[in-house]
C-alpha cells in the first residue's frame, strides 16, 4: 500500500467513525441546508427581499461541510476533490466569490446519499414554491401577474406570475420539466410528451421567452427521441450533435466577447436573434464581460450581471476555472454518451447549451443548479468507481 493510499485509508477510517456516531445528525443537517438553499431560490424569485442571504449561505455551507467530513472516498475521488477544493479556494481568494467552493463542498457531501431522492425533493419543493408565488400573484397578495416593460422590441405586457420576470417564469418551468423528464421519462407515454410540448407553446405565447422555450422544447424532443429510437447509432448521432452544438455555442460566446455589434454587422445580426444579449456586454464604460476584462483568475471588481452564461463564468471566476470546468463538462458528456446514460445526457447537454444564452446556472444560488446533483450521482461513475 502506497503512502497516499494509507493516508486515504486513515481519512476514511476517521470519516467512518464520525458517520457511525453522528449519521442521523449530519444527514439532518444536510437536508436542512439543502431545503434552505431551495427556499432561498423561491424568495429570490418573489417580490420579497431577503436581507439574511449571506448569513444563510454560511449556515448551509457549514451543514454541507459537516456532512462532507463523514464521507468516505476512494483515492481517485479524494484526488479530484482536493483538486477542485484548491481551485475553488484560489478563485475565492482572487475574486471574493465563494460559489465554486460552495458548489464543490455541496456536490461532494452527497456522493454517497440517495441523490435521486434529493432530486425528487428539489422538484417537489421548487415546483410547490413557484406555484405558491403564482397563486399569491393571482390573488394580489404578492408580486404581479403581468409585467409591462421594453423587452428590446418595444413596450409589451408579458406573463410573469409572481416570479419577477417572464424569462424567470419560463426558465424555472424549463428546468423543472427537464428534471421531471430525467426522473420519470421511462413512465411517460407519447401523449405526455405532446402535452408538455403544447404547454411549452402556451407559455411561450404569454412570456415571449424564446430561450426558455427553446430549452424546454429541445429537452422534450431530445428525451422523446432517446426513449423511442431503436438504434443506438441514431442515439449516438444525436448526442454528438448536441456536443457539437455546445462547442459552437462556446465559439459564439468567445466571439461575443471579442466583437462589438456596433462595429460588426454580422454580429449585430446575431445579436438581434439574441435580443441584445451581446450588446449588453458592450454597453458599459469598461466593457465588463468582454475579452479585455478576462483574467486568469477573476478579481473583486468583476461583479456585473449579464445573460450570456459561459461568458459570465469566465468573467466572474477567471479563464483557468472556466477551462477546467469546460474540460470536465465535455469529459462528462462523453462518458454519458458512451455508457448510454441518455436521460442524464439530455439534461446535461440541454442545460449546457442553454447556459450559452442564459446564466440561470451561473449564480450564487446552489438550489437552482440541478447539475450539481447530477454531478454527485455520475462523477464517481465517470471516475471509474462503483456505486
Amino acid at each position: 500500500m502506497t503512502t497516499l493510499s494509507k493516508i486515504n485509508a486513515g481519512c476514511n477510517a476517521l470519516a467512518g467513525r464520525i458517520d457511525r456516531r453522528f449519521h442521523r445528525l449530519l444527514t439532518a443537517l444536510f437536508y436542512a441546508g439543502f431545503l434552505t438553499e431551495l427556499v432561498i431560490v423561491i424568495i429570490d424569485k418573489s417580490a420579497l427581499v431577503n436581507p439574511y442571504e449571506g448569513q444563510l449561505y454560511r449556515l448551509t455551507f457549514l451543514c454541507f461541510l459537516f456532512k462532507l467530513l463523514s464521507e468516505r472516498f476512494t483515492l481517485r475521488e479524494r484526488g479530484y476533490l482536493l483538486f477542485f477544493l484548491v481551485l475553488s479556494c484560489v478563485s475565492y481568494l482572487a475574486s471574493g466569490r465563494n460559489e465554486l467552493l460552495r458548489c464543490t463542498v455541496f456536490a461532494a457531501a452527497m456522493v454517497r446519499m440517495d441523490v435521486k431522492q434529493l432530486m425528487k425533493c428539489m422538484l417537489a419543493v421548487t415546483a410547490a414554491g413557484c406555484l405558491v408565488l403564482n397563486v399569491l400573484s393571482l390573488t394580489g397578495v404578492l408580486g404581479t401577474v403581468f409585467l409591462t416593460a421594453d423587452y428590446g422590441s418595444g413596450v409589451e405586457t408579458r406573463l410573469c406570475l409572481g416570479l419577477g420576470h417572464p424569462n424567470s417564469l419560463h426558465c424555472m418551468a424549463a428546468v423543472l420539466v427537464l428534471l421531471f423528464l430525467y426522473l420519470y421519462h421511462d413512465r411517460l407515454l407519447p401523449w405526455a410528451y405532446a402535452l408538455l410540448f403544447a404547454g411549452n407553446g402556451v407559455l411561450l405565447y404569454f412570456t415571449r421567452s424564446q430561450m426558455g422555450a427553446l430549452a424546454m422544447a429541445g429537452g422534450i424532443l431530445l428525451q422523446a427521441a432517446m426513449d423511442h429510437l431503436k438504434k443506438d447509432a441514431a442515439k449516438d448521432a444525436l448526442c454528438r450533435c448536441m456536443e457539437l452544438l455546445l462547442a459552437l455555442g462556446l465559439v459564439f460566446s468567445l466571439l461575443a466577447a471579442i466583437f462589438n455589434p456596433s462595429y460588426h454587422p454580422w454580429m449585430q445580426r446575431l445579436d438581434s436573434l439574441m435580443t441584445g444579449r451581446v450588446g449588453s456586454l458592450w454597453d458599459t464604460t469598461f466593457h465588463e464581460g468582454t475579452l479585455s476584462s478576462w483574467r486568469w483568475f477573476s478579481d473583486r471588481n468583476s461583479d456585473r450581471f449579464f445573460d450570456l452564461g459561459w461568458v459570465r463564468l469566465v468573467y466572474w471566476y477567471g479563464v483557468i476555472p472556466a477551462v477546467v470546468i469546460l474540460d470536465f463538462l465535455f469529459r462528462w458528456l462523453r462518458f454519458l454518451r458512451r455508457n448510454r446514460q441518455t436521460a442524464a445526457f439530455v439534461m446535461l447537454s440541454v442545460l449546457s447549451v442553454y447556459t450559452v444564452f442564459e446564466a440561470h446556472l451561473v449564480s450564487e444560488y446552489l438550489g437552482r443548479n440541478v447539475l450539481l446533483l447530477l454531478a454527485a450521482l455520475y462523477v464517481p461513475m465517470a471516475a471509474g468507481e462503483s456505486r
